[in-house]
């Protein structure tokens, strides 16, 4: 199956795999909080999309007990580790090989969350609208995604701001949107969704460490930079971010809205 997401590579390798657990770990109780306030609740048919090696998808099976759950990805790898980790949790989600851009089911869902998965589709609407074609009447789709406009670092530090802007670029150029945050709720309407949601919640270095804060926000942008001098100010970039007196604030957001 052709990769529709070229802004993200999955490297196959154990450190990007614990980056994305961290990533699904990180305020988990907060962002389970937040996704009953746009409409998860227990006893319904979920849908995770673009759910990669299924650690939230877990956390979902874990924490809501939903009457189905169904984790999608257009990565065989990622969806094999997925059911691997399903296995050895004794969870009963079923997982599929699905395009973002065709999701092809022969049922339909209550409630549809994409974590993380916006920022690198060339043609969120037409995904908006895939994944519409899924959700019953009165279905609601939540995503979560981020927006570099709302990551800073204080004091302000120039290598971090231009990688940050390095990245930006480069991610565009594979067809991402490293600012697609704010563009979500317009998104939403266009495809045809209504009674739009948006909740905007700040992580920062004080919650997780700022080790923590470097990995989720910063590590894997040096799989984006394409030339040795950009990668050497990175590596550099992250020996001074081992300095403790930095502190770093990230906002995500969340976006919703329902089928009618």
């Amino acid at each position: 199956m052709e990769n529709n997401n070229k802004s993200y590579f999955y490297a196959e390798k154990q450190e990007e795999l614990d980056r994305l657990k961290l990533q699904a770990s990180a305020v988990q109780d907060i962002e389970l909080g937040i996704l009953e306030k746009h409409g998860l609740s227990t006893h319904l048919d979920v849908l995770d999309v673009g759910c990669g090696p299924g650690f939230t998808t877990s956390l979902l099976a874990d924490r809501c007990q939903p009457t189905s759950l169904l984790g999608v990805d257009n990565n065989p790898e990622l969806i094999s580790k997925a059911k691997e980790l399903a296995n050895s949790n004794n969870q009963s989600t079923v997982f599929s090989i699905q395009d973002v851009y065709e999701i092809n089911l022969s049922k339909k869902f209550d409630f549809a969350y994409a974590r993380f998965l916006f920022q690198h589709l060339e043609k969120p609407v037409k995904a908006l609208k895939s994944i519409s074609n899924v959700l019953k009447e009165n279905g609601r789709l939540c995503i979560l995604d981020i927006d570099e406009d709302f990551l800073h670092l204080h004091p302000p530090l120039h290598s971090f701001i231009e990688i940050k802007e390095k990245v930006i670029l480069q991610q565009k150029k594979r067809g991402g949107d490293r600012l697609i945050g704010k563009k979500l709720r317009n998104l939403l309407i266009e495809a045809g969704f209504e009674e739009i949601n948006v909740t905007i919640l700040p992580v920062t270095s004080n919650q997780i460490g700022l080790d923590a804060f470097f990995d989720l926000t910063t590590s894997f942008k040096k799989e984006l930079l394409t030339n040795k001098d950009d990668v050497d100010q990175f590596n550099e970039l992250k020996k001074i971010m081992k300095n403790e007196n930095y502190f770093g604030v990230v906002s995500v957001f969340f976006v919703s809205g329902v089928k009618r």
